[in-house]
């Protein structure tokens, strides 16, 4: 099996690979027999002569991460669960980040979730019943809404008309009488008052709300929370005013939540925080998350930097950042086949070079200069012909003016000038010519001292491109075997 006896009666190898027996692979022939090289995605059966899928989905038990993988012929396929997405590899999914997408939780904003999303609305709107967008609030049809005034709504918002004699609360709901109002101020420093609140205040709404505010005009601190005087301005507690009335802190002050939406409450007030955020255990502060020490795995291999709500990643060199994992990826610089001549071994952040033996890297790590020293041969005419007496690099041979033809043994020409293969060994140049790797400029080869044994009994004198022999009295210069005799 596996050989035929031709005419003269002796067995030859038969070429079972004509009948094309590996599908999905390709057949390379062997003596008595043939192997399969299959294809991505399939694999040789034990004895090799056939090749059949590989089940990538149980091969591989991690694939297809938040959705369900579905092996294909030759390959995979994974159908992600809902709010997923395929990765750009199509081997896993990743969440789907519905913020991205124009207009989503308008009015709002919009927080990304694993495989989902939710919206935190704006003051003055509401949830859409989808859950995707925030429409407005009509307040004017709140009972009691601008008591002893008219209510005017607008989008997200509203506003209280009040008729002369009256002004609006503070909280911008009810239209009051405006006699002992004034500015409240957020801050005091040095003794001078600063940060004014927008609109006129009690002192009891001012003070009650934080006891380190400044009152009235001119500015006074507002009494400390020990003191006879602030038990009586508020008597209900903070966040409550004298005559039991909640005090919207978030009206009062609108900068209150920095990096974050307030939201009132009774007597007091919290900080919903924007994404890069949290908040403090009070709950009325957003600081920023250090996502570098929440998350040690961030910009894995490369340096994580904190910046005030959200935070970046700075790569190696040979490293690259990759959005969907979070991390810095090594660079496989092998797939550009930055090495001529030799074999690419991927490492972490960089590339070698491995040379094949008799070859040895330039000084730029990329390139195998075949360094074995055999015969030059001065003429090919399909066959080897006029052997020099003295061994060379197949560069010298081949690429110094008017030496070799064809080198080593068994013979092999050489390359023609102008081609690829004469570009890899010589450069783009004429031939007495190679490129300087460090400046990658066109230098002259020294055949006298590059090719010892060159004008043998004689003297070897280099030329630009080129070089000639003089050969001393009684010698006369074999032009074939480039000596003197």
């Amino acid at each position: 099996m596996g050989y035929r006896q031709d005419v003269r009666g002796e067995c030859i190898d038969v070429d079972e690979c004509v009948s094309n027996p590996c599908v999905n692979g390709d057949c390379v022939n062997t003596p008595g027999g043939y192997q399969c090289k299959c294809h991505e995605g399939y694999q040789g059966t034990p004895t090799k002569q056939a090749c059949m899928d590989i089940d990538e989905c149980i091969v591989n038990g991690v694939m297809c991460r938040n959705g369900r993988c579905v092996n294909t012929e030759g390959s995979f396929q994974c159908i992600c669960n809902a709010g997923f997405e395929l990765t750009p590899d199509g081997k896993n999914c990743m969440d789907h980040d519905e913020c991205a997408t124009t207009n989503m939780c308008l009015n709002g904003m919009c927080i990304n979730e694993d495989g989902s999303f939710k919206c935190i609305c704006k003051p003055g709107f509401a949830l859409a019943p989808n859950g995707r967008y925030c429409t407005d609030i009509d307040e004017c049809l709140t009972p009691g809404i601008c008591m002893n005034g008219r209510c005017i709504n607008s989008e997200g918002s509203f506003r209280c008309e009040c008729p002369p004699g009256l002004a609006i609360d503070v909280d911008g709901r009810v239209c009051v009488d405006t006699h002992m109002r004034t500015t409240c101020y957020g801050a005091i420093k040095m003794g001078t008052c600063s940060r004014p609140f927008p609109g006129a205040v009690t002192k009891s709404e001012c003070c009650c709300a934080n006891a380190e505010h400044g009152f009235g005009e001119p500015c006074n601190p507002c009494p400390s929370r020990n003191s006879a005087e602030f038990q009586a301005v508020c008597s209900s507690g903070i966040g409550i005013t004298a005559d039991g009335r909640d005090i919207n802190e978030c009206a009062l002050d609108p900068d209150i939540c920095q990096n974050g939406i307030c939201e009132n409450l009774r007597g007091s007030y919290r900080c919903i925080c924007n994404i890069g955020y949290e908040s403090d255990t009070s709950g009325k502060n957003c600081v920023d998350i250090n996502e570098c020490n929440v998350n040690r795995l961030l910009c894995d291999n490369g340096l994580c930097r904190n910046t005030p709500g959200s935070y970046t990643c700075s790569c190696p060199k040979g490293f690259i950042f990759k959005p969907e994992s979070e991390t810095c990826e090594d660079i496989n610089e092998c797939d550009s086949s930055p090495c001529i001549n030799g074999a690419c071994r991927n490492v972490a952040g960089s590339f070698n070079c491995e040379c094949t033996h008799g070859s040895k890297l330039d000084s730029t790590n990329t390139i195998c200069v075949d360094m074995r020293k055999s015969v030059c041969y001065r003429n090919y005419n399909d066959t080897c012909e006029n052997e020099l007496s003295f061994n060379m690099t197949k560069k010298m041979c081949c690429c110094a003016y008017n030496v070799g033809k064809a080198w080593n043994k068994p013979c092999e020409s050489c390359p023609t000038p102008a081609t690829t293969e004469y570009q890899l060994l010589c450069g783009n140049q004429a031939p007495g010519f190679i490129i300087d790797i460090h400046t990658g400029k066109p230098v002259d080869i020294d055949e006298c001292r590059e090719i010892p044994g060159i004008c043998a009994n004689g003297v070897c004198i280099n030329q630009i491109g080129s070089f000639r022999c003089e050969c001393p009295m009684g010698f006369s210069y074999n032009n074939i075997l480039l000596i003197c005799e």
